[in-house]
């Protein structure tokens, strides 16, 4: 497989990937230069697909590098997360994709009606959905934690969760039991993640993402993976 690094510099983060002989694939935009004989794709989307990409603001294009040399990505004030998929399926955050193995299936995944409206992301919401064998890059805002769960459940307040495996259930619930508790408690709708599988949070942004945020007063700096990239 190929070989991610994260390299710090001046303050922001890249991903630098190296390949031998191998085949990986990254988000449009993201290559700032590359060394070696590498090759690259630019595949076109179905029309299906393509109609998709637009409605759930997705990527119609995700270029492949075939080859051995080395990939350096656009930096940011974020960060970078690579994990394995060993086989099994994960749903992404809208913007956490940034690359991955091209042995790596992506595909687009609709979240529930209902969960999607009072999650605030519209009628209809298109994520991405990963799968197969090899290692995938998310944007990271934050340090990233995985949690582990075993018939159980995780509380979220806001879009902290980059990333968790298909076979969660992901659905909107109130954090309080009792209606007071809902409108006292200061916490209202939470997003929900029940079962047994894996999730990835970023519980608090880097600290130039943190300041950022607060200069422009802007809060999708800290809650949005792509958000000043």
């Amino acid at each position: 497989m190929a070989r991610y690094e994260v390299i710090e510099i001046e303050g922001m983060r890249l991903l630098r990937i190296h390949l031998e002989d191998e085949t990986v694939r990254t988000e449009r935009h993201a290559l700032t230069y590359l060394r070696g004989n590498i090759e690259l794709r630019a595949p076109l989307p179905g029309v299906g697909e393509a109609i998709r990409c637009t409605i759930g603001q997705q990527s119609l294009i995700r270029p492949s590098f075939s080859g051995s040399g080395e990939l350096n990505l656009r930096p940011g004030f974020g960060g970078y997360h690579v994990f394995d998929l060993d086989g099994g399926d994960w749903i992404l955050a809208r913007g956490a994709f940034w690359a991955s193995d091209g042995s790596v299936e992506i595909r687009l995944y609709r979240d529930p009606v209902f969960t999607s409206l009072w999650a605030g992301d519209g009628l209809i919401t298109f994520r991405l959905r990963v799968s197969g064998e090899g290692q995938v890059a998310l944007n990271a805002y934050g340090p990233v934690r995985e949690i582990q769960l075993e018939d159980e459940q995780v509380k979220v307040d806001g879009r902290l969760v980059i990333a968790w495996t298909a076979s969660l259930r992901y659905r909107m619930r109130r954090a309080a039991a009792s209606l007071a508790g809902h409108y006292l408690s200061g916490h209202r709708w939470m997003r929900t993640y029940e079962g047994t599988g894996r999730v990835l949070i970023c519980g608090s942004p880097y600290w130039q993402r943190r300041i950022l945020g607060a200069v422009v007063g802007d809060r999708s700096v800290t809650d949005e993976p792509l958000a000043y990239r």
